[in-house]
């Protein structure tokens, strides 16, 4: 018997192997690539409004911070959920969750158009 075998005996709970980690680290990359980009459209486009002294809408402000959060909080769910699911199972979570990811952006991307287009 080996030790996670041990331990999934006595706790009934099994663990996120050493590959199950490495498919998490990946992952965390490929969604921190898309808070990278929520987090420059926000800098970006709040600097813009700034240049031309005009405030920024409020639903735009929102969207904007909806698309920095939206990846943290898929991922944070995708990883809490895969924690006893075997690598491959993780891994295609982990794809699931990035594809809702791009989903909730494209939809906060034509939320803030329809907030700016209204104002």
């Amino acid at each position: 018997m080996t030790a996670s075998s041990i331990d999934t005996a006595v706790t009934g709970k099994r663990r996120r192997s050493r590959a199950g980690w490495v498919v998490a680290v990946v992952f965390a990359f490929v969604y921190a690539f898309a808070v990278f980009g929520g987090l420059s459209n926000l800098i970006g486009v709040n600097q813009n409004f700034a240049s031309f002294g005009v405030a920024m809408p409020g639903g735009a402000l929102a969207a904007l911070i909806g698309l920095v959060a939206a990846p943290i909080v898929v991922y944070a769910i995708a990883l809490w959920g895969t924690r006893r699911l075997t690598t491959i199972a993780s891994a295609i979570v982990f794809i699931v969750g990035f594809a809702l990811t791009a989903v909730i952006t494209l939809d906060l991307q034509s939320l803030y158009a329809a907030v700016l287009s209204n104002s």
